[in-house]
Parts: structure tokens; sequence; C-alpha cells
């Protein structure tokens, strides 16, 4: 559909130009919630199993929203980190060790971004090896998201409600994949039906848990211990940040918006990750990046300019300062078995936008991570032997089309 001349000038202009037309705002605020079914299923993930906060969550994840969108005058998303997230729910790394992992890539972004040596690595890093980091957490991702149907299983027992259960998690789990169209939306309604169950469940969440708290911030407190997120997250989400949240973003929004590209340069960009989190993980925020596939998902739901993350940014820091006590008791009471298929959903798409079977040097280095992440159970080995398998088929002559 063709964006009215009106609406597509105010795209390449300054966000402050509003045009009061209900369809400009209709694709504003659709494209504000274009990327949420990736960032409300890891938010209850870390919440759940990493013990973070989540009212400083949505407070944080909130004021980025705003000041990217002023900054960068696009609706440039905000993602979660998702290797260090998924890490988390996984059980690999604690609320500590989730932000001195985001400070040690926030510290590297800035370095290579001051030093020029950004630009250096973009041609440095083949890509194949950011595939092989993506399928090796959506095999984790599934374990994961298996163990937790499992666990819902176990509770229900096998009788006739079991079994409804498990086929119309199949059934949505196939029409999330099978419908990408409607992707977004399935999710949104699987979120809502998650919170109706806890609600169900739990009756008191809809009195009690309802009642509203001002959140206070708090400086987190980090010992030696924590230290191990550097390597055992920080190094897994360097190299993916770096392709997919500066690289490949930088490439996309100069498609999506020229009229803006000076302002979204791969140096910004780095520079923008490293500062938002700098200034927020030490008080317990989620590690976040500018991720392609989020900007893409909001440019397609109707996101043009800037103000559909002022929208998306108001929501959540509204819920966060205000609402944090009763969101962080929703988000406990969220059935495991949706989560379930959140997790083996975000599987698919990491697994699928891996392409690692594209050329016989990504399906080689991908068994390599893969196999040496599950034997080893650490990540950077498994990205290492990864990088020396695709170096000794380089030195050989046997890579063929890497895709």
């Amino acid at each position: 559909m063709s964006t009215p001349s009106a609406l597509h000038a105010l795209g390449t202009r300054s966000p402050v130009l509003v045009v009061w037309n209900y369809r400009f705002w209709l694709g504003e605020v659709a494209g504000a919630f274009g990327d949420i079914g990736t960032f409300i299923p890891l938010l209850i993930g870390v919440v759940r199993f990493a013990g973070m906060d989540a009212a400083t969550i949505l407070v944080f994840a909130g004021l980025i929203h705003l000041i990217t969108g002023w900054a960068f005058r696009i609706p440039m998303a905000v993602q979660p980190m998702k290797v260090i997230a998924a890490l988390a729910i996984a059980g690999e790394l604690t609320g500590a060790e989730v932000s001195v992992a985001g400070l040690s890539v926030a510290v590297c972004l800035l370095i290579l971004a001051g030093t020029g040596w950004i630009h250096r690595l973009d041609r440095m890093i083949p890509p194949v090896l950011t595939s092989c980091i993506q399928l090796t957490v959506a095999s984790k991702l599934v374990v994961k998201g298996l163990t937790l149907v499992g666990l819902s299983m176990q509770g229900v027992g096998l009788n006739l409600r079991g079994v409804l259960l498990v086929v119309l998690l199949v059934l949505a789990l196939m029409a999330i994949i099978r419908l990408p169209q409607y992707r977004q939306y399935l999710i949104l309604t699987l979120v809502l039906a998650g919170f109706a169950w806890a609600g169900t469940a739990d009756p008191t969440l809809w009195h009690g848990g309802a009642g509203l708290s001002l959140w206070r911030p708090k400086l987190i407190v980090l010992d030696y211990m924590a230290l191990s997120g550097i390597w055992r997250g920080g190094a897994a989400q360097l190299p993916l940040t770096l392709l997919n949240s500066v690289f490949a973003v930088t490439l996309l929004a100069g498609r999506l918006f020229p009229m803006r590209a000076a302002r979204v340069s791969t140096t910004k960009v780095a520079l923008s990750v490293g500062l938002m989190n700098l200034l927020t993980l030490p008080f317990g925020a989620l590690p976040v990046c500018h991720g392609s596939g989020g900007l893409a998902a909001q440019h397609a739901c109707g996101a043009r300019t800037a103000w559909s993350m002022f929208v998306l940014g108001t929501i959540k820091l509204t819920l966060g300062l205000l609402c944090g006590a009763a969101v962080l008791k929703w988000f406990q009471a969220f059935p495991q078995a949706i989560l379930g298929v959140f997790l083996m959903t975000a599987a698919w798409t990491l697994a699928r936008a891996s392409r690692f079977w594209v050329g016989r040097a990504g399906i080689f280095c991908a068994v390599v991570t893969v196999a040496t992440y599950w034997i080893s159970g650490w990540l950077p080995l498994g990205f290492a032997l990864g990088w020396l398998a695709y170096l000794l088929l380089s030195r050989y002559g046997r890579l063929g089309s890497t895709g």
C-alpha cells in the first residue's frame, strides 16, 4: 500500500511536525508494537528465571525508546540482547552476570567506535560465525521450551485436559511459524491468553496484585563472581551485536529512511548501544541493542517516524514507574507452557535467520559450534572452534557458497 505524500514527508522530517490524521496515528501505534512479541517473552523469561526486576527493565526500556527516537528521528528498534537474555532464561547467567555481560559489550562497542575499529571489524568477522551463534542459541531455546512444556504437563497430568493443552500448544506453534504475516498478532493473542490464564489460576492478582507502586532506582551489587558474565555471556553476544545490531541495522535504516542516513551511521549506532547500556545496566536494566529485525518489523507494521517510539516508550515508562509490583506478580504467574511456545518460536526465528545450511562452510562450522557448546557448556569455546573451522576451510579452499 502506498504511503500518502504528507505522511511520507513526515517520515523524513523532524518528529515535531505532526500530521493530525487518524491513518498516520494508526500506522505509528501499530508500528510501535511491531516488535513487542520479541520483547515480552524475553522480559517474562528473565524475570522468571534470572530474578531481574520487571519495573526497572520497563522504566529504562521506555527511557531508551524516547531518547533513541529523538536522536535518530526514525522508529529505531530497541531489543534485548538475545544471546544474553537466552542464556539467562536457560539458567546459564544470574542477574548480576547479565549486567556484567552487557557492560562488557557496551565498553567494547564504545572503544571500537572511538578508535575507528568498528569499520575494520565490519570486514573482518565472517557472517557465517554469526549464523553459528544464532543456531547454537536456538538449540538451547528449543530444549528450554520443551522443558517448560514438560513441566506444565506434569502439573496437568495425562488426561483429556492435558491432551487438549498439548494440541493447542502445537497448533499455536505451527500457526506462528507457518503464518508469518500474522505472527505478531498471534503472539499478542497468546500473551493475553497467558495473562488471562494467570488471573484465573490466581484471582488475587485482580485485587492486591493490581495496586500501584512507585518505582525507586537502586544500584545493583556486583562482586567478583559476576565477572564470569564477561566470557559466559558478553563474549558470545558481542559478534552478534556487531553484525546484527550495528552493521545490519545501519544498512537497513539507510534503505528504509535514506533522508536519515547521516544520522544512522555505524559509529553512531555503536555509540548509542554502548552508552545506553553503560548508563542503565548498573541499575539492573536488561542489556539492549538496536536490532535490524525489530526495525523491519516496526516499519512493516506501519511505523514511519519517531512518534511510534515515543508511544511505546511512554507506555513502558508508565508501567514501570507506577505498576512495577503488579507487573512482577503477573509475570511470575504467567503459564510456563505458553512461555515454552515463545521460546521455541524464538528458536525457529533464530535458526531460520541464521541460514546456516547455505554452503558447506555454514553447515560444517554450525556442527562444530553447536556440538562444542553442548559438550563443553561454554558458548565462547564453540565460537572459537567454529572460527577455527572456518579458517581451515578457507585455507584449503573448500568454502563453497557461504550465503
